[in-house]
């Protein structure tokens, strides 16, 4: 007797219903923050933050203004102290320096909180700023402080905004701590900080205190102003 092979029906391609299942992430974006990370000394760290669809870009008059009013709240802490920063299109790139994993959510959570109040203003809207968590990074060695700082202040060069027509004369980023930035291998040849239409006032710098930021990273090797940080 000869067996004959039968065809099952094929039910019906399941389809995901919304609010089902794990939540997606924000595309394009991790979300995570390392939460097993645990440091109890001054650490330095590289910071990122992204934010919401909304804006357009933070490198914009009102956006600077916002952010440089956060960061100016933030000059009297001691336990967390924003060393660099960079404005890009949809984030911000920060070099901070902590005393402890708590002082860094605290440090974060006050900034976010002090710049989303002040940016939602500028658009006049309501509602989340950071779509994410912040990720942070710890710097660990002297080559690591190297790249984080070349790569936050450069980093306007690796999104090609040094092609746009007003940024033609820059050689640093003023949408960044760079015109403060006294460790370049060879300085800046102008102040470009006139080019703007508006009273320009630099980023607050705050003097790094752990060795890796003050001098270790030195022993590495220099940052040229106009380099290009690699993803």
């Amino acid at each position: 007797m000869t067996a004959v092979q039968t065809s099952l029906p094929l039910g019906k391609t399941p389809t995901r219903k919304r609010g089902r299942g794990r939540p997606r992430k924000y595309k394009g974006y991790a979300t995570r923050y390392g939460d097993r990370m645990k440091f109890a000394r001054r650490t330095p760290l590289h910071v990122t933050l992204k934010v919401d669809r909304a804006f357009k870009t933070l490198r914009r008059r009102d956006e600077y203004r916002a952010v440089r009013a956060a960061m100016v709240k933030m000059l009297g802490r001691d336990d967390f102290r924003i060393i660099h920063l960079s404005l890009e299109g949809d984030h911000v790139h920060l070099i901070v320096e902590a005393t402890s994993h708590e002082a860094l959510a605290g440090g974060m959570k006050a900034f976010e909180c002090s710049a989303a109040q002040r940016l939602n203003r500028c658009i006049g809207r309501r509602g989340r700023v950071f779509v994410t968590n912040y990720f942070a990074r710890v710097i660990k060695n002297p080559t690591q402080a190297l790249r984080a700082i070349t790569y936050v202040l450069c980093n306007w060069r690796k999104h090609r905004q040094d092609r746009r027509y007003e940024c033609a004369n820059w050689q640093v980023d003023y949408f960044s701590t760079a015109p403060s930035f006294t460790g370049w291998a060879r300085p800046p040849d102008e102040d470009c900080s006139h080019d703007f239409g508006w009273d320009y006032e630099a980023l607050p710098v705050t003097e790094p205190t752990h060795f890796l930021l003050k001098r270790g990273w030195k022993r590495v090797g220099r940052i040229p102003f106009d380099a290009v940080p690699s993803a």
